[in-house]
């Protein structure tokens, strides 16, 4: 079996456009793609490999961050 890529998007690089404003646009892109996540996900050979990564929105809060990121680290 040939190797194949998946792709994932998590965000939208655009320095002018706050995190509201990109998460806007990337509902819109997984409304229009029917985009979802399962990590565990086979494709067809005539499916799109792409995959939309859930978002969560942090405070400014440091504590929150780390933690959320040592849960996902640990998830894999």
């Amino acid at each position: 079996m040939p190797f194949k890529l998946q792709y994932y998007i998590y965000d939208i690089v655009d320095t002018e456009k706050t995190f509201e404003e990109r998460y806007k646009i990337l509902q819109e892109i997984q409304k229009e793609l029917n985009l979802g996540f399962d990590p565990e996900k086979t494709f067809g050979d005539d499916e799109l490999m792409v995959q939309m990564l859930p978002q969560v929105k942090i405070p400014n809060d440091g504590k929150l961050m780390w933690k959320l990121h040592d849960q996902y680290v640990s998830e894999g």
